[in-house]
């Protein structure tokens, strides 16, 4: 049994500003809720760092923690900027939104590919004050 989607439909996430497949597919299937193709864009060893908690290394355990922890989240990025690295990998940083059923957002994402457009790293950070985080809490 599938869980309720509470995700945009894909005409909803604009995307076509991201000339980088792999990160257009991270955004899409991630709002799709295809959490394992999500995991397959990562290297053997890449790692999720979400908020306030300790970073996700490997496929299987960010294929886990994205079932478990992000069912109903959409995910919205709306500005960004691509730095060069010297290994020929690129970090990608975006700003955007995060939407639940409960709340949206505002969220700042940095993306490392390496080489071979495989992602390292997903590092996330929520931008709102302590206020703002606490009013959440219902």
């Amino acid at each position: 049994m599938n869980p309720p989607n509470f995700h945009l439909e894909t005409t909803d996430l604009e995307t076509a500003w991201i000339h980088e497949p792999v990160i257009s597919n991270y955004f899409l299937k991630l709002n799709q809720g295809d959490f394992s193709a999500v995991a397959q864009l990562f290297a053997d060893q890449g790692c999720l760092c979400p908020p306030f908690q300790a970073e996700i290394c490997g496929r299987q355990a960010i294929y886990d923690y994205l079932l478990a922890e992000g069912q109903g989240m959409t995910a919205i990025p709306k500005s960004g900027s691509i730095e060069l690295l010297q290994d020929g990998g690129t970090t990608h940083q975006l700003a955007g939104q995060a939407r639940t059923a409960l709340f949206t957002v505002n969220v700042a994402w940095r993306i490392d590919l390496n080489p071979a457009k495989q992602i390292t790293s997903v590092t996330v950070k929520l931008l709102a004050e302590l206020p703002e985080l606490l009013g959440f809490r219902r």
